[in-house]
């Protein structure tokens, strides 16, 4: 899997199964972003690395936003815990 970032340990704390593929999303602004494959399911994963967006409480405001919508109806990935 070319630019993938390291997902032991994280597939391990969610019991998300083995990668079977995680592919770069080419779009976006701040922050990168892969679609994730593994023999448990299709995730998203969003790396936060831009300063103003990768500090907790900045990351949790935007998970925060995103529940908020999927509660509305709006199709989004909600956040996992943790």
């Amino acid at each position: 899997m070319p630019h993938a970032p390291p997902l032991g340990a994280l597939l391990r704390q969610y019991a998300a199964g083995s990668a079977l593929a995680c592919e770069p999303v080419d779009q976006g602004l701040l922050n990168r972003g892969y679609r994730l494959r593994t023999t448990r399911g299709r995730y998203f994963l969003k790396h936060h690395f831009d300063p103003e967006t990768a500090a907790p409480e900045a990351i949790a405001r935007q998970h925060g936003a995103t529940q908020r919508l999927a509660a509305l109806g709006v199709p989004v990935a909600p956040p996992l815990p943790a």
